[in-house]
């Protein structure tokens, strides 16, 4: 019996986009349970919408599959709602307006770039190295936090263990359907920062201090 890894890498890959497609609802409903206590780091935030916007620029660039441009507009829906909500708990409001415009003029060069430029195929994978470099950081700001902290009450159990498991299919349908190498690795590397984010919560959770 052989095994087809092209057909594996497929069903992986929609395996995803189904859970990418819900999977961060938990961490939105505990946001609004907690309201004023939210202790999500605005970095990782920061990190991750800019990430999910360049990851949709990205996935029609290159022509992916439309399993991995859908999944990455999924993405971005969740993400402005927990900007809404961590924007009226925050009582900084000149910081948000900061990383307002920097996402604002970065997309706005980004976009004129791709406009005009004479090979949108090398900007295009440039900027997958920056969405891998987003997704290869962003929980370090958030394990940082817990670390200071000593809690992770304000993070969804089932948000982020339905995000490793969806970091998994990623890297199965990255290796047997030829993505970029930006994606391959970055996909195995995310994928242990996310133990050790789970690591935390279990920790956390069953031996409070």
């Amino acid at each position: 019996m052989t095994i087809d890894f092209e057909m594996l890498g497929w069903v992986s890959l929609n395996l995803a986009f189904i859970l990418d497609s819900f999977y961060y609802v938990p961490q939105i409903f505990r946001n609004h349970r907690r309201q004023e206590k939210l202790d999500i780091s605005v970095t990782m935030h920061f990190i991750i919408l800019i990430g999910c916007v360049y990851d949709c620029i990205y996935g029609f660039a290159r022509h992916m599959p439309w399993q991995y441009q859908m999944t990455a507009l999924n993405c971005v829906i969740p993400i402005l709602i927990q900007y809404h909500q961590l924007w009226r708990s925050n009582d900084n409001p000149f910081l948000f307006m900061r990383l307002h415009w920097i996402f604002t003029l970065s997309l706005t060069m980004i976009i004129i770039l791709m406009m005009f430029t004479s090979q949108p195929d090398s900007i295009a994978i440039a900027l997958g190295y920056i969405v891998q470099f987003c997704w290869l950081t962003f929980l370090i700001p958030q394990i940082i936090k817990n670390h200071s902290l000593g809690h992770t009450q304000s993070l969804s159990n089932q948000t982020f263990s339905m995000m490793f498991f969806i970091s998994f299919l990623d890297c199965v349908n990255a290796w047997h359907l030829g993505y970029d190498l930006s994606v391959r690795y970055g996909s195995i590397i995310f994928m242990l920062l996310e133990c050790v984010l789970i690591g935390q919560i279990l920790y956390y959770r069953y031996y409070p201090n």
